[in-house]
């Protein structure tokens, strides 16, 4: 009876020890993301009169990338919600309001224009597709042919490319031109 009374003891310490050390590392945590989203904003956002929701664990809205905690920012002027967090894969803070900016400059700006230039340069595509890539923390284009359409060669590839770099001012992309059901044909990150 004395070694199952020691057993159920030892059982129980050993589980509040864990609980809490998880607690302590848990709240570190939390306060290292609330220190590091404080310095965020006061570099990215310096004027912004601002309110911290809360801290919550893991991703929770779109595919912001990769994070163990996003704090929850109001912009108390433009009655604005957005998410805070350090992306764990790019190695650096990201917030969902910066995000959101980014697709719809590339919805809405480029991707028209490099629509325009495929169509005028290669003629139909499959389709056409540009969107901010969170995994590599820049903006992809897609261009994707179906396998019997014009063959296109490295050098309009080139062109096409440093039309993106020149025209449209894409200091970071990553662009591909691929046949439907075919081999990837090209492929440039800059």
């Amino acid at each position: 009876m004395k070694n199952f009374l020691y057993i159920a003891i030892s059982f129980i310490v050993g589980a509040l020890l864990t609980f809490a050390a998880i607690t302590f590392f848990n709240a570190r945590e939390q306060e290292q993301a609330l220190t590091a989203t404080k310095h965020y904003l006061a570099e990215h956002y310096p004027q912004l009169n601002y309110e911290i929701l809360g801290i919550y664990p893991s991703t929770k809205f779109k595919h912001y990338g990769y994070f163990k905690y996003s704090l929850s920012i109001r912009d108390a002027d433009k009655i604005e919600i957005f998410e805070v967090y350090y992306d764990k894969d790019m190695d650096r803070m990201e917030d969902s309001r910066k995000l959101r900016q980014e697709e719809e400059f590339l919805e809405y700006t480029i991707a028209p224009k490099v629509e325009h230039y495929v169509k005028q340069h290669f003629g139909e595509t499959r389709y056409v597709t540009i969107s901010y890539y969170m995994e590599i923390g820049k903006p992809m284009i897609l261009v994707m042919f179906n396998e019997d359409d014009y063959a296109i060669s490295q050098a309009e590839c080139e062109q096409f490319v440093t039309y993106i770099k020149e025209e449209l001012h894409l200091d970071h992309a990553l662009v591909l031109v691929d046949y439907w059901m075919g081999e990837s044909f090209f492929r440039e990150e800059f």
